[in-house]
């Protein structure tokens, strides 16, 4: 199915055009014509899936970003793009409710109806204004948001601010690398992270205004990008122009992407293939050809599935963690052994040419005193005889 698929055609066949949602429940999407006085773009994605290069992409299109971003490292180079407050904000909330970022399993949904809640909202839009002021388009990207946004949609319900979401997809297996390589985690809890992000973020944001996108997409055919997600969204980016576009050719280059594999590669998993692979296909289905009723009924019986899978294997899996952790500081603390022997090495060996120069230089100068104390005797020798 195209772009120009119409609205009538999409309610008689149940899809609808490329990123314009259709929501499984009986809330209805709002149109794509409401005016709001103000508008947060929101990136909602799981960690590593180019959530960062897709945040400054917008912030280049003319959404404002944060006055307090974190800052650059050796695994995201040219910057994270993300609010430090809001980050520190979401994992307070997290911690509240007994989570945390790097738990695959559902967050405590009894926190969305616990004062907690309340007292946190009133925290999280005294952050809002504090770091967009009156800001009538800006961008937030924290991946924490997908575990998070029945919370963060009252936040912004209660401050007239319409939120506008991008989901930006990566292949799972890429993921996982990448958290491997930057948090230690075994590959199998880099996918059921992915999992439990992806399934949440989606359901999070059914009924706003929402456009599926893949991080393939935005890196090969950024010009697409701007233009479908306009026109899904209903948005016009203030900063698209050829300028632009040459600045984006500059930021989106390949050594932003350290880690790629094919999307077959899925079919080789053996750890909770069947979800992960559904999820995947579905979201794929999404950015090409725009969201349906079936996807969204097929995410959900994923999202059941595991929730309850994970409520009977969590504490296997939560032994499992600790086993690696003592396993990874087990061989940290090995590695620092060696690191030190090796030092330790070194320096015996620095040491051991230092003595083998004094020991030298010792022979030399018994060689010199030597020869001194056989001139002297010539000397004597000579005078004796003058």
């Amino acid at each position: 199915m195209n772009d120009t698929v119409s609205t009538k055609d999409a309610e008689a066949t149940g899809k609808a055009p490329r990123g314009r949602a259709v929501a499984a429940t009986p809330q209805p999407a709002p149109s794509k014509t409401t005016v709001a006085k103000r508008t947060a773009v929101l990136v909602v994605a799981m960690h590593r899936s180019g959530t960062s290069a897709l945040s400054r992409t917008l912030n280049l299109l003319g959404c404002e970003s944060s006055p307090n971003l974190m800052g650059a490292d050796e695994y995201n180079e040219s910057g994270y793009w993300e609010s430090r407050p809001i980050y520190e904000l979401n994992e307070k909330i997290l911690s509240s409710g007994g989570g945390g970022w790097a738990e695959w399993m559902e967050f405590n949904p009894n926190w969305f109806r616990s004062s907690a809640m309340d007292r946190f909202r009133e925290r999280a839009v005294a952050c809002i204004e504090a770091e967009f002021g009156k800001s009538n388009l800006f961008v937030i990207k924290d991946p924490r948001l997908s575990l998070l946004m029945p919370f963060w949609r009252s936040v912004f319900e209660s401050m007239d601010i319409e939120p506008v979401v991008i989901h930006t997809l990566r292949n799972p297996i890429e993921v996982a690398q990448s958290l491997e390589r930057r948090n230690k985690f075994l590959q199998p809890k880099g996918l059921l992270l992915w999992l439990r992000y992806t399934l949440e973020g989606e359901r999070g944001t059914r009924g706003l205004r929402r456009f599926f996108t893949t991080y393939d997409d935005l890196m090969d055919d950024y010009v697409g990008f701007i233009d479908r997600s306009q026109e899904t969204l209903g948005l016009f980016w203030p900063r698209n122009s050829e300028k632009l576009r040459r600045e984006l050719a500059g930021f989106l280059t390949s050594n932003l992407r350290h880690h790629r594999v094919d999307g077959k590669s899925l079919r080789t998993l053996d750890y909770a293939a069947k979800w992960v692979e559904t999820t995947y296909e579905v979201l794929r289905g999404f950015a090409e050809h725009g969201e349906d009723a079936a996807g969204c009924a097929a995410l959900d019986a994923v999202h059941a599935e595991f929730t309850a899978a994970g409520n009977a294997m969590g504490a296997i899996a939560k032994d499992n963690d600790e086993r690696y952790a003592q396993l990874t500081k087990l061989h940290a603390e090995r590695d620092e052994i060696a690191a030190k022997q090796i030092e330790a090495e070194r320096e015996a060996a620095a040491a051991k040419a230092e003595l083998d120069k004094l020991r030298q230089a010792n022979v030399e100068l018994e060689q010199r005193t030597a020869t001194l104390a056989s001139d002297v005797e010539r000397v004597k020798s000579a005078k004796a005889e003058i």
